[in-house]
């Protein structure tokens, strides 16, 4: 893991296939299962006159998504709260390394071919924001980690998007992130799909008894730094992305993977 002062920069090189480009920044389980069993209406034959009620459909069962380990501890070091003023002093980190973009379905199958040997994904997703009441848009980026890349799917782009099912119901897999819940509803508004492999840090974290449970405070909490959150509320549906846009999402599936790497060395996953 790399950490280095704000500046950033980006250079992004297109390829002949169909737009693909690399960056490299220069600076810085559980599931969702559904029961498919309703409860039953009167019984058949029944003569009392009384209208037969119709079977209510279930709701989901929401499995924590947090394996702790039976009788994992923390020190009482990581238990605490952080201040915004703690944080801001703390030394700012963000993934230095090869950021490849998705944009067309070519590049999708290929990356699939790679990420679907990794053994634990980062994972995050950004949506472009909304500042008066409505509908949520779905996400318009899934950004995944492995060990070596980040992969930034810019999904509007993508006609044969649901070939990432086959990622995300992977059981061999473990995806990590914070308030995964959210990103897999999002997901689910361009195609269906049932979860396996994912692990929510916030969710290890409660259990935990931590006091900080966002990516920013676990990561200031577990590691000693620091990561931006300038770029959280910007236009993520943009044809062409800002170097700033770039480093923010690739940094928030990298440290997703590196925290639950943490939790791992600590012994609590």
């Amino acid at each position: 893991m790399s950490n280095t002062e704000a500046n950033t920069a980006a250079a992004a090189e297109p390829t002949p296939d169909c737009g693909h480009a690399e960056t490299s920044a220069a600076t810085p389980a559980g599931l969702t299962a559904e029961k498919t069993t309703a409860r039953p209406g009167s019984r058949p034959g029944h003569a009392s006159g009384r209208r037969n009620r119709q079977p209510k459909t279930p709701k989901p069962v929401v499995i924590p998504l947090a394996p702790v380990r039976e009788g994992a501890e923390l020190d009482e070091q990581y238990l605490r709260t952080f201040t915004t003023e703690e944080i801001g002093v703390l030394p700012l980190t963000a993934f230095v390394g090869k950021i490849i973009f998705v944009e067309c379905d070519r590049q999708l199958h290929q990356a699939m071919k790679v990420l679907l040997d990794e053994e634990l994904l980062g994972f995050d997703t950004e949506t472009r924001p909304i500042f008066r009441k409505g509908a949520i848009p779905p996400p318009a980026l899934l950004q995944l980690c492995g060990q070596k890349n980040v992969y930034i799917f810019q999904l509007a782009k993508l006609q044969d998007k649901a070939v990432l099912a086959e990622l995300l119901t992977a059981k061999h897999i473990i995806k990590t992130g914070v308030s995964v819940r959210d990103d897999l509803k999002g997901l689910r508004e361009h195609f269906e799909f049932t979860e396996h492999g994912f692990v929510d840090l916030g969710d290890v974290a409660k259990k935990m008894n931590m006091l900080t449970h966002g990516l920013r405070n676990l990561t200031a909490n577990l590691m000693g730094l620091r990561i931006s959150k300038g770029a959280q509320c910007s236009n993520w549906a943009r044809e062409a992305l800002s170097t700033k846009q770039i480093v923010y999402a690739a940094t928030d599936a990298w440290i997703s993977r590196e925290l639950y790497l943490r939790f791992v060395d600590l012994g609590v996953l």
